[in-house]
């Protein structure tokens, strides 16, 4: 059987390589024709084949050369159909490569521009990298398609990765916004907020693509639709009915509501920057131009403004995600509290509880002399929020102790059972790091010093003892602590006693007969 075909193909050789000459040059032709581009794989294919083919026929011009006991010229012959069927297989697979990118395209959501960077396979396998996103690359890489060998650094979601680590960390989420800043070599960078979407048919899910953006340029960039769409932002604030403001970061302005420019006083409903500066109070303007350092995520910055009805805090929500910020400004809520304070009662009860239980316990009652300033200086909400973050501090696992007794607006109490509490608290006023008696608290961004008076009572300290007799003791130690002239910021309460004890007379025989007074004298 083999003999026949190698007779056959000896026999109509030149028939046989004309006609491999004519299927692969159609076959070229074609691939030009559906890929838009120079095949190189054909290319190579072709010009190996082609050349290996004269130079057979040149060696059987000059010599017979056998291989196999076949004539050379058959193999070349041979080699040019295997050429063909080659070449073919490489056009199917890679048309439908292509069948399968132009139906990706054709299951792309029609919200989503045609900015696409990667389309992975329903198994989040990358499948390829776009065109677009090669030419999102610097300009002065020229094989851009090995763009990931001349990366220095890749950041995503702020963690640090290497490419491969990247590519796995985008497999590992379905549907999901990254922030990327992917950082060459030469240190030149490219930062975009990328989304991973999933693309379906039919219910059925058959892929993931990468892209950059929601809208379509031409509703990107349209003035009617923006106009649209700020119109609505703008309804939807100025029904808050509150004063609110919030940044345009396409003309870099804030956008005050009707609220908000009568609070300002102003007529201006849209201001710059610059502008927001001459309504800042001036301790609060490097708080403000602090928050314009942010690069990432989301915070909370507080300053106050000058309205009419005087100066009010307000607080600003920056968030930062990608290339768009988000600011919203409006009054400054100091709620809910983040302290839940116990009343007086309730301290009443607990040194009646402890009393019963025969358990010895410290009363440290606490006077924040420095809120008063506070509260005069930045109003009381924020007062309030600096006695909150100070017995937040005191309340954690250092101090094992949960619960704070408001007496007033600067009197509180703590209570402690046990006298290594007692023994502890001592030491450290003695020392001087105790934070019952100074310590510092942090409100945006800025340190508050928190100088306090102590009066401390121990349960043993009182005579005739009761919750009320306790209270007062307090008070009495505190009365000192606060006292200038008496020169230290604590006081231990000690009672009273009697100089002399109550003698019972009755107890004793005194001789009370007074009659020797009326006696007669002699003389």
């Amino acid at each position: 059987m083999l003999e026949n075909i190698v007779n056959f193909i000896i026999q109509k050789q030149n028939d046989i390589a004309i006609l491999a000459f004519i299927i692969l040059g159609l076959l070229y032709i074609s691939t030009i024709v559906i890929f838009k581009k120079l095949p190189i794989i054909e290319t190579l294919i072709i010009l190996l084949s082609v050349g290996l083919a004269f130079f057979t026929r040149y060696l059987t011009r000059e010599l017979i050369v056998t291989l196999l006991g076949i004539n050379l010229i058959a193999w070349a012959v041979v080699e040019l159909v295997f050429a063909c069927l080659l070449i073919y297989v490489i056009i199917l697979i890679r048309a439908q490569n292509y069948k399968n990118k132009m139906r990706f395209y054709e299951l792309t959501p029609s919200n989503i521009e045609s900015n696409i960077y990667a389309y992975f396979n329903k198994k989040s396998k990358l499948l390829m990298f776009t065109d677009q996103f090669y030419d999102m690359l610097p300009k002065n890489y020229k094989n851009k398609k090995k763009w990931y060998r001349l990366v220095k650094s890749i950041v995503c979601d702020g963690e640090t990765m290497s490419y491969k680590k990247f590519m796995n960390h985008l497999r590992d989420f379905g549907e999901k916004t990254f922030n990327i800043e992917i950082t060459f070599n030469d240190f030149a960078s490219i930062k975009e907020e990328v989304a991973k979407a999933m693309i379906n048919e039919n219910g059925k899910l058959r892929g993931y693509l990468l892209y950059n953006q929601k809208l379509t340029p031409a509703q990107l960039y349209k003035d009617s639709i923006m106009k649209e769409y700020a119109s609505h932002l703008f309804n939807f604030f100025d029904s808050l009915n509150e004063p609110l403001a919030y940044y345009d970061s396409a003309n870099g302005n804030y956008i005050l509501t009707d609220l908000m420019k009568k609070a300002l006083g102003t007529s201006d409903a849209v201001i710059t920057t610059d502008g927001l500066l001459n309504y800042i109070v001036e301790e609060d303007v490097a708080n403000y131009k602090r928050m314009l350092t942010q690069k990432e995520g989301s915070n909370t910055y507080y300053y106050r403004l000058k309205t009419i009805n005087g100066i009010e805090w307000f607080e600003e929500t920056r968030t930062v995600e990608g290339m768009y910020i988000y600011n919203i400004i409006h009054w400054a809520k100091f709620t809910p509290r983040q302290m839940k304070y116990l009343p007086k009662e309730a301290l009443e009860n607990e040194i009646k509880n402890n009393q019963e239980s025969n358990r010895s316990f410290i009363l440290v009652f606490i006077t924040l002399k420095k809120i008063a300033s506070y509260a005069e200086k930045l109003g009381k909400d924020v007062a309030n929020v600096l006695a909150d973050r100070y017995f937040a501090q005191l309340t954690s696992i250092k101090m094992n102790q949960s619960r704070v007794y408001k007496l007033s607006n600067v009197d509180y109490c703590l209570l402690f059972t046990g006298i290594a509490d007692y023994e502890r608290i001592v030491s450290e006023i003695n020392s001087n790091v105790s934070e019952l008696v100074n310590t510092q608290v942090v409100f945006n961004g800025n340190k508050y010093q928190m100088n306090n008076a102590l009066g401390i009572v121990k349960s043993e300290s009182v005579v005739n003892p009761s919750p009320e007799r306790f209270i007062v003791a307090g008070y009495e130690a505190l009365s000192y602590a606060t006292n200038p002239d008496y020169g230290r910021p604590f006081s231990i309460y000690r009672e009273k006693r009697e100089e002399r004890p109550n003698y019972q007379f009755d107890k004793y025989r005194v001789d009370i007969n007074n009659e020797f007074l009326y006696d007669k004298r002699k003389i």
